[in-house]
């Protein structure tokens, strides 16, 4: 159901936003767990006009007595731009100072966090906790917006519940405040990551106020993207998990945006480039920690091929760099004999994968670490 002019039939200029030119108009979501320097320009790679950071805590930004953490996940690199920050907190002072400090860091806009659900951040009065009181979003709003030259940016929610559905008062509210765009998870705090995204409510907002809004929840591919487009009429979209596995799904995205014929499916010399450097890139970066976020990362790439289950359910037992790029090679060798078989031709059964049937294990695949799409 089209609420909204068409995607294709709108005037598709850039989206000037300080000194970034939106043109694909497709970002890249926050996403704690996920959002590293790789994934980051894997997606800059692919498309995404911006790729956005960790959220971060303002206050040990620039409060705290050591705040090597926080700094980690602020790490950027030519490459990596235009990059996002994203910071959360609930204090007018010290959001102020927080993006000062980002600014000072070269970033070139700040996004502040109004909708992270979890509830360690909402007991702190941050995050989604906002979405109950427009006043302040546009008091912390005015604070860093006064504070800093770059551009104030803003994510939010639909609402905090089906009683409380507030993002139209709160998008004005940061408007008003001096943001210069507002991106919306189309759900409520009570629903997490689950549940219908609401492209009414994109679109409501978007009715409200004057900056750009970019759409976001649920967005896998380029289908869902122009899905919310055309239903609620937002500027922009922003790509989360859909993007796991797949950062051509951003390329994608572009493409249907401008009506442009679908890009071809990468071959899978290219997937397998993809993951292969996702994985060293990911140890280069982050030696200490890049064993345990491999096997995440390459559980994302193991699909689209036969005994594909068994092959994550090995990747999140994998000890090395090593075993994981090995694991990833036979993956990858397996989807390449696939393409060459005739019809009706069984696919080869990788070594490991006989042994586990002889032995009638099932695969068993231990759930993700929780990446939060805030």
């Amino acid at each position: 159901m089209i609420l909204a002019t068409p995607v294709t039939e709108r005037n598709l200029e850039p989206i000037r936003l300080g000194s970034i030119e939106i043109k694909n108009r497709v970002l890249a979501a926050p996403l704690c767990g996920a959002s590293k320097i790789p994934f980051r320009e894997l997606a800059r790679r692919y498309g995404a006009d911006i790729a956005y950071t960790e959220m971060v805590k303002a206050y040990p930004l620039v409060r705290g007595r050591n705040d090597r953490r926080t700094l980690e996940l602020l790490q950027t690199e030519a490459a990596d731009a235009p990059c996002g920050p994203q910071i959360c907190g609930a204090e007018e002072d010290i959001m102020a100072d927080a993006a000062r400090r980002l600014e000072q860091l070269g970033f070139p806009l700040v996004d502040i966090n109004m909708g992270c659900p979890v509830p360690k951040v909402v007991r702190e009065g941050a995050g989604s906790a906002l979405l109950k009181d427009p006043s302040k979003v546009e008091r912390i709003v005015r604070a860093c917006a006064q504070a800093v030259s770059v551009p104030v940016t803003v994510k939010i929610r639909s609402g905090w519940n089906g009683s409380q559905c507030t993002g139209v008062d709160v998008a004005r509210a940061a408007e008003q405040g001096g943001a210069k765009l507002i991106t919306i998870h189309a759900r409520r705090r009570d629903q997490f990551h689950s549940g219908e995204v609401d492209h009414v409510a994109i679109g409501a907002v978007k009715r409200a106020v004057s900056i750009p809004i970019v759409g976001n929840g649920s967005i896998i591919d380029a289908a869902s993207a122009r899905r919310m487009l055309d239903e609620s009429g937002c500027d922009a979209v922003m790509v989360g998990r859909g993007a796991f596995g797949r950062p051509w799904v951003f390329r994608e995205i572009a493409h249907a945006i401008r009506g442009l014929p679908p890009p071809p499916e990468p071959s899978v010399d290219e997937q397998h480039e993809v993951v292969r450097w996702h994985i060293e890139r990911t140890h280069e970066l982050e030696p200490r920690r890049a064993n345990g976020l491999c096997r995440k990362y390459a559980a994302w790439y193991l699909h689209g091929a036969p005994f594909s289950s068994f092959f994550r359910n090995r990747a999140f037992r994998a000890g090395s760099r090593e075993e994981t790029l090995a694991l990833v090679n036979e993956f990858m060798d397996l989807k390449r004999a696939c393409a060459t078989l005739a019809p009706g031709e069984p696919a080869p059964v990788p070594p490991f994968v006989a042994e586990a049937m002889r032995k009638g294990e099932a695969p068993v695949e231990e759930p993700e670490d929780e990446v939060c799409d805030v």
